[in-house]
């Protein structure tokens, strides 16, 4: 049975209403959404810079706070700026605002950057007490040195008068490496740096008579020879110096010598196993090479001798042989001829 009309028109009033609020209640909530200024601004920095974050925002809002990732907010401006930060952060961190023509602005400083500082920096800010007004993000990324060099000597090579050491660091974000010096002179490598995921590792040559200094370093970054003080060492003794040391001061290097040394132990050094080594234990493994090498040039020494036997045997031989055959030889000779023509 067909329908009235004025049902008809009553059902297309009915459903175009419902769009209608449809469409009103979406634009509604997504202009309740916090608007988000595209993606994230990115600030590179080196691990003991200073940091400065800039966020900008009307000035007729209710409250403004800053957090890190996900954690808890760490400002809010309506707690009369103070901070909430752990200990390694809280003297190191400090907001100023500026209101210029009706438009703030934020500055977060971090001084002395730290990687553990890294993160993505948000700042909300509210209109009211429930409405989201706005949001603004700058990712921080800290690229680090390795950390302290802890070097050992380790016995992989001794000779006279040098030895190894094994160095040892925690690795970085930035490629690195582990210098030695003695006597103001930087030291040969034995191998390469070696990075893996936890640890930079490295052998170094050193001479077993005289202190020591290592330290990890960048190639973006080096460090200067003064500098270079993560581990002492006097390989005489195979022990750490301890206290105030400095390359570049023969005093106090003197001075803690005669006041503290800590005998190297295997596991001061992580993921390796080093082993003390002595002067006696270098003097006999040079000995000993000594001893190879002799009975090297001893065997090379018989092989040529032997050689040039065959060479002579060989030649003495050869010339027997034309010998033999420059000897005439005459096949059809009668030797009863040859007898008859002699009494004749």
């Amino acid at each position: 049975m067909p329908q009235p009309k004025f049902l008809s028109q009553i059902n297309f009033t009915n459903i175009f209403s419902c769009r209608i609020c449809h469409f009103i209640y979406v634009v509604s909530f997504i202009s309740s959404l916090p608007y988000s200024r595209c993606d994230p601004e990115f600030l590179n920095l080196l691990q003991g810079e200073e940091a400065y974050l800039t966020y900008t925002y009307s000035c007729d809002i209710y409250d403004v706070f800053l957090q890190v990732g996900n954690r808890a907010p760490f400002y809010h401006s309506t707690d009369g700026g103070s901070l909430l930060l752990p200990p390694y952060q809280e003297h190191r961190f400090s907001i100023e605002i500026f209101n210029e023509n009706n438009s703030c602005s934020l500055i977060l400083t971090i001084s002395n950057v730290q990687k553990d500082d890294a993160g993505l920096y948000t700042c909300f800010v509210y209109e009211d007490i429930e409405k989201s007004q706005d949001y603004m993000q700058i990712s921080v990324h800290v690229d680090y040195p390795p950390g302290k060099a802890s070097c050992a000597l380790d016995g992989f090579y001794q000779t006279e008068g040098w030895v190894s050491l094994q160095c040892v660091a925690q690795v970085g974000s930035m490629s690195g490496k582990i210098d030695c010096y003695q006597n103001g002179d930087r030291m040969p490598s034995l191998t390469r740096p070696i990075e893996t995921n936890t640890s930079l590792k490295q052998r170094v040559l050193i001479k077993n008579s005289n202190i020591v200094y290592c330290c990890s370093t960048t190639y973006r970054q080096p460090k200067q020879m003064c500098e270079c003080s993560d581990t002492v060492i006097d390989p005489v003794y195979n022990s750490r110096i301890l206290g105030p040391t400095d390359l570049c001061s023969t005093t106090s290097s003197q001075n803690s010598i005669l006041v503290s040394r800590n005998p190297i132990m295997a596991s001061n050094i992580t993921g390796t196993t080093l082993y003390p080594i002595t002067l006696k234990q270098t003097k006999h493994v040079h000995y000993s090479i000594v001893v190879i090498w002799v009975l090297v040039f001893v065997i090379l020494f018989l092989i040529v001798v032997i050689l040039a036997v065959i060479v002579i045997v060989y030649m003495y031989m050869t010339r027997r042989k034309k010998g033999f055959r420059n000897v005439p030889c005459d096949e059809n000779l009668n030797p009863s001829e040859d007898h008859d023509e002699t009494q004749i």
